[in-house]
């Protein structure tokens, strides 16, 4: 039997590439927001990220780099940043630049929040979750569609399908990782209607499918 540790680092790997995957078909992860950071209604939270922003200030003395450590969540319209010394929000069509490199990356913004983050985690999930959500918000990114057309679910809908499932997978009641799901597949002539939608996990969404 595989030591427990190795299991576990070969699990961690392989969600990160699924995550990986999946940013680059435009599919991004939807999180229950556990941070002190309160969110919009109807609000999806793809990522949250321990992090580091350094911004260089430009001053007669010369130049002086600050930092603030706090976090950084990553929604489908809101790039936010909070920490004890500096807390703002940078609409995600306002970043024009994500510029990865080895810890993080660099934001340019046309309003505020440009410079450096670096992500205590992975880099390189968060910085694909970051890039992919901005893509999304300007229209450049479009997630990948798999089956018949026809299956998009306005956002009024997947906000009362969330509320009504508080949030959690309608099976096993976890909170993360969490798709909207046709309870009868479009394939087979459900609506878009929130009595036919319901939330479940990737896991169980998976298990559905194989069913089917």
């Amino acid at each position: 039997m595989l030591p427990a540790e190795f299991v576990a680092y070969v699990q961690s790997e392989i969600l990160v590439l699924r995550i990986l995957a999946n940013a680059a078909n435009g599919i991004l992860p939807s999180l229950k927001n556990n941070s002190t950071v309160e969110l919009r209604a109807g609000e999806i939270l793809h990522h949250v990220e321990e992090s580091i922003f350094r911004t260089t200030k430009m001053l007669k003395s010369g130049p002086r780099v600050e930092s603030f450590q706090g976090v950084c969540l990553v929604t489908d319209s809101r790039f936010i940043f909070c920490s004890a010394g500096k807390t703002f929000t940078v609409n995600l069509r306002n970043i024009i630049g994500c510029l990865p490199n080895t810890f993080g990356v660099e934001i340019r913004s046309s309003a505020k929040g440009a410079g450096e983050y670096l992500f205590r985690g992975n880099p390189a999930v968060a910085t694909a979750i970051l890039r992919t959500a901005v893509g999304r918000a300007n229209q450049t990114i479009v997630q990948k569609i798999t089956e018949l057309p026809g299956r998009h679910i306005a956002r009024d809908v997947r906000q009362r399908v969330w509320q009504a499932y508080g949030g959690r997978c309608a099976d096993c009641k976890s909170d993360q990782y969490l798709e909207y799901d046709h309870i009868i597949p479009v394939a087979k002539g459900g609506s878009n209607d929130e009595r036919n939608v319901q939330l479940l996990c990737r896991k169980c969404n998976l298990v559905k499918s194989d069913r089917i």
